[in-house]
């Protein structure tokens, strides 16, 4: 639809040229001739992304019916249900990783400078 709305545009356009002396079209009627054509391409714009959210929506809608039809097995005991769904979320099955092994949150790295205490606003 926007092909054909520019070219009838476009020929639009070459006519009122031609009526004028100086063959040159009306600015403001270009400028309303262009905010016909964005706001048909903001529509189509508009509809592609509307289709592509759909698309991802069915999708996720699918990994979520497998994953539940997964869970409901019967055969599973509670702690293989909870490793399937870390699993299936991307998450590790281990405690998060908030502490070192010496117990110590946020160590140094090699070559970073340790900071001083934070200090109040002089200003």
């Amino acid at each position: 639809m926007a092909v054909w709305l520019t070219a009838r545009y476009l020929l639009a356009i070459r006519k009122l040229g031609e009526k004028n002396n100086g063959g040159e079209p009306d600015l403001k009627v270009l400028r309303e001739f262009c905010h016909d054509v964005v706001a048909l391409r903001r529509g189509d714009h508009s509809a592609a992304r509307l289709k592509i959210e759909q698309e991802r929506l069915e999708r996720d809608r699918a990994e979520a019916e497998a994953a539940k039809k997964h869970l409901e097995d019967k055969e599973l005991t509670g702690a293989q249900k909870r490793a399937r769904m870390l699993e299936l979320f991307g998450l590790s099955s281990e405690p998060a990783a908030a502490a070192s092994a010496d117990g110590k949150s946020n160590p140094v790295k090699p070559g970073q400078p340790e900071s001083g205490p934070i200090q109040p606003d002089q200003t």
